[in-house]
């Protein structure tokens, strides 16, 4: 391997057998539509879920630095697991609660919950996901400093890889890997699969709202009464 940065170090390269075993078994059912069980031999260490609509270059070319995707969600669908290979992304969350949660090499993950007037960040090639964790549609846009939309979906990336490959670092069956969808499908709801209820996904997750910013231990200010 060959790279123009010297700066290149191992830990900081994503493994696709890292990234799986650091997502939570109910989240992979949820984005490939298949039982747990599935993922059972991995290694440690438009669709009824909703629709994703994109503005860039190719379809109004007054975008020639900006491009924007209006994502909707379905109560039990997920925005499936991607990561975007142009540029960071931007959010903007217009209705409903949701959660989403980004990993990076290393690996780090941070998990989010989100509601209308939140605004999320992915920085660019960070795998990630959101979940729609209430009662109503979630709708958020995904904002780019690029022309283009770039999506590169982790089930089209398995489903065009060749099968050896993946089996090797992940022990699934060729059943599965069959059934793994090649068409782009950016909001999933399998029936029988949807997310579960947010008090059921055991995550690492951060909260903000009504946060105290107060200083806990003020400075003494005995030293200016004398």
């Amino acid at each position: 391997m060959i790279f123009d940065k010297g700066s290149y170090s191992e830990d900081n390269t994503f493994s696709i057998s890292e990234l799986f075993s650091h997502i939570p078994l109910d989240v992979l059912s949820a984005n490939f539509g298949c039982d747990e069980s599935e993922f059972d031999a991995i290694p440690e260490n438009i669709s009824d879920g909703g629709s994703i609509r994109i503005l860039d270059n190719s379809n109004f070319p007054a975008c020639t630095s900006t491009t924007a995707a209006l994502v909707e969600i379905e109560p039990g669908g997920m925005r499936e697991i991607h990561w975007h290979s142009n540029a960071d992304e931007l959010q903007y969350y217009i209705q409903g609660k949701a959660r989403m949660t980004v990993f990076e090499p290393g690996p780090k993950a941070r998990t989010f919950n989100y509601q209308a007037g939140d605004v999320g960040y992915v920085p660019v090639g960070n795998f990630h996901y959101v979940q729609n964790i209430g009662d109503e549609k979630v709708i958020f846009l995904e904002i780019f400093k690029s022309n283009h939309f770039a999506d590169i979906s982790l089930a089209q990336w398995i489903a065009m890889t060749p099968k050896e490959v993946v089996q090797s670092a992940l022990n699934l069956s060729d059943e599965f890997l069959d059934k793994v969808k090649k068409e782009s499908n950016p909001v999933v709801k399998y029936p029988g699969f949807e997310m579960p209820p947010a008090k059921g996904t055991p995550q690492n997750v951060r909260y903000f709202k009504n946060f105290d910013y107060t200083v806990k231990n003020p400075p003494c200010n005995a030293a200016k009464e004398h």
